[in-house]
């Protein structure tokens, strides 16, 4: 009975460990989605005093998507950049992530001044956001680490016939 359990509980634990990279990337997605829309709004007020209505909205959206889909394909290339034992461009990659951060907390205090109330004050906001930037950032490495082949540092196979930027020859036409 004992056996059965232990067998259980690993087969357990390999699938939700299977399904840990998933889950990561889906709340870094979400994370960036709910700091994107607090952009786009931020955006849209600061675009209104020069731009018709349409357009600051059509210009914030489109400014919001940019910049949270950057950090998107920061994420996703230095998950390739480390897992491919490119640790420089990796880094490069997180240099980069940490510098959007960076500027995204700086100007939280602009976007929480624009939400405040006397219901709740800027500083309500302005920990929210920060949370939830940093929560997005922390998952990026998260997310990283867990990668097997990025913590292993294992080359992944590409498509286009090169593996860390050398010429693969496939071993089975050379006979």
């Amino acid at each position: 009975m004992t056996n059965l359990s232990k067998n259980l509980m690993q087969n357990i634990l390999d699938s939700t460990s299977k399904a840990a990279p998933f889950a990561l990337m889906a709340m870094a997605v979400g994370t960036f989605l709910i700091v994107g829309i607090f952009w786009g709004d931020y955006y849209t007020e600061l675009f209104s005093a020069r731009f018709p209505a349409w357009a600051a909205v059509a210009l914030a959206v489109f400014t919001a998507v940019i910049k949270e889909g950057v950090r998107f394909a920061l994420l996703i290339s230095s998950i390739r950049d480390f897992s491919d034992r490119r640790k420089g461009n990796g880094w490069l990659g997180l240099i980069a992530s940490v510098a959007l951060v960076s500027y995204e907390i700086k100007v939280s205090a602009a976007v929480a001044a624009m939400w405040a109330s006397e219901a709740f004050p800027a500083a309500s906001y302005r920990s929210f956001l920060i949370f939830t930037i940093l929560l997005g950032l922390i998952l990026e490495i998260r997310l990283i680490l867990t990668t097997p082949t990025a913590r292993l540092g294992k080359p992944q196979a590409r498509t286009n016939g090169q593996s860390n930027g050398r010429m693969v020859t496939p071993k089975a036409w050379t006979n």
